[in-house]
């Protein structure tokens, strides 16, 4: 995201496109850990609309910033998403099935939010909080690349109707090529 700030990319556009690569390579990610068993679609299923209405309320408050405004905003998030990956990842504590918790929802509406208006550092706040509330490694980043994929998806259809996707760089980012 930095270097195509700096090839001078309006941020609109950055975010934009990596939220169509994002959405591709988190639902890729996401389909492998399923097949694998790490979670139950039944369970993630009461995520889908915190992470949906989070990615499209963080989409849309990002496309009403002007461009000066949102280079500032992204500015402050970049730094505190570099600090936040100095914190110690919490342990897992537990060795099974695990069920989300309803109290952990804001926090996850919280975070999709901030995916749809921005989104670096997002994976690892949804790991930290995965892991805090009793997840196991494999299960939080399960759970994460799912919250990713929806949240993503949201926030990708606010940034195509305001016509903020630059394709030849979207198309680049395309885990898949």
């Amino acid at each position: 995201m930095p270097s195509l700030l700096l090839l001078g990319v309006p941020i609109h556009q950055v975010i934009g496109s990596v939220k169509f690569s994002n959405m591709i390579a988190s639902f890729s990610s996401f389909y492998v850990l399923f097949k694998k068993m790490e979670l139950t679609l039944r369970n993630v299923l009461p995520l889908i609309p915190f992470a949906l209405l989070g990615g499209l309320c963080g989409g849309l408050l990002a496309n009403t910033f002007t461009e000066k405004t949102m280079n500032l905003v992204s500015l402050f998030l970049l730094a505190s998403a570099m600090l936040l990956s100095f914190i110690r990842k919490p342990a897992p504590k537990n060795d099974g099935q695990w069920k989300m918790p309803k109290k952990s929802y804001p926090a996850l509406f919280g975070i999709s939010v901030y995916d749809g208006m921005f989104g670096p550092g997002q994976a690892t706040m949804l790991m930290y909080t995965f892991l805090n509330y009793g997840a196991t490694y494999l299960q939080s980043l399960a759970y994460t690349r799912f919250q990713t994929f929806i949240s993503c998806t949201a926030a990708f259809f606010t940034f195509f109707i305001a016509g903020n996707i630059a394709w030849d760089v979207a198309f680049y980012m395309r885990p898949d090529l």
